[in-house]
């Protein structure tokens, strides 16, 4: 099956936008388009682009592929309330009026509209609430979307990757830094520096106890399949080690007294507040 791929980006002229032009295999069936997902413009000259294109070459657009993501870290009273805006503007947001503008041309082929949400949709992390949060919208909103969908032969599907080292990753630090610098003073009062700091290390503990690698193939390979497929899966859970793979099931099962006890455990460290109370 052959495919021409429109590939969205915030900057054309970015580093992985010229690796996309010039690594990928079949340039000749690549677009490289831009488009933010947050600015209904951006959406709608999108679509206007993809119709043209797909009238010229008389084919019909096959799949929508909601990739779009953002991350914070800290926190939940960390920051400025405007890190849950701007996550969810993207990761929610962005991903509904991409799918809506494009929902009649994939009703029209009878295709796929597939998502890339994550594990942390099914089980909030510590420090990463704000985007476990808009995971678990993401999540709700595909159930619903199969459902309405599956009339009209349109399949959807979502990918939920567990620890992965995408560039999302990586700028966790930076994150972290940023709400933590933007916390109100007194707030930071109450955890203390070094409470704060040890955040980052428990987010870099989780990750080496997880053994997390950066082979994203693994996840391109059901988005692939999601898309080619002959009966797509609802649910894809790409992990990259084989003791990862029961971790939904074994999620669904236990109880929140044990996970909350493992968190705990985890970040061992007490708040300032705590400390300076504990020794009056």
């Amino acid at each position: 099956m052959e495919f021409r791929v429109y590939a969205c980006v915030l900057d054309t002229n970015s580093t992985g936008a010229q690796d996309l032009s010039n690594k990928c295999q079949f340039k000749d069936e690549i677009c490289i388009v831009r488009m933010d997902v947050t600015i209904d413009e951006d959406i709608n000259r999108c679509h206007e682009f993809v119709v043209a294109d797909l009238q010229t070459s008389g084919r019909v657009l096959w799949s929508v592929v909601n990739n779009a993501g953002v991350m914070t870290y800290g926190h939940l009273e960390w920051g400025k309330f405007s890190q849950y805006t701007k996550v969810f503007d993207v990761n929610v947001f962005g991903v509904v009026r991409v799918t809506r503008k494009f929902i009649p041309l994939i009703r029209e082929s009878k295709g796929r509209l597939v998502f890339t949400t994550s594990q942390a949709g099914r089980v909030a992390l510590d420090n990463l609430g704000v985007y476990c949060m808009s995971k678990a919208a993401i999540i709700a909103f595909t159930d619903v979307l199969r459902r309405e969908m599956r009339p009209f032969g349109v399949r959807v599907s979502n990918i939920e990757p567990m620890l992965f080292k995408t560039v999302m990753v990586t700028l966790v630090k930076h994150e972290f830094n940023k709400n933590w610098s933007e916390t109100d003073g007194a707030i930071r009062d109450v955890y203390g520096e070094a409470y704060a700091q040890r955040q980052i290390k428990v987010f870099d503990f989780i990750m080496s106890m997880a053994m997390a690698n950066g082979n994203l193939d693994i996840v391109v390979d059901d988005m692939v399949d999601a898309v080619a497929s002959r009966r797509p899966n609802k649910y894809y859970r790409p992990v990259h080690r084989w003791w990862l793979h029961g971790y939904h099931r074994m999620a669904r099962i236990t109880p929140q007294w044990f996970t909350d006890h493992i968190f705990y455990t985890l970040n061992s460290k007490k708040p300032a507040f705590m400390e300076n109370n504990n020794n009056i």
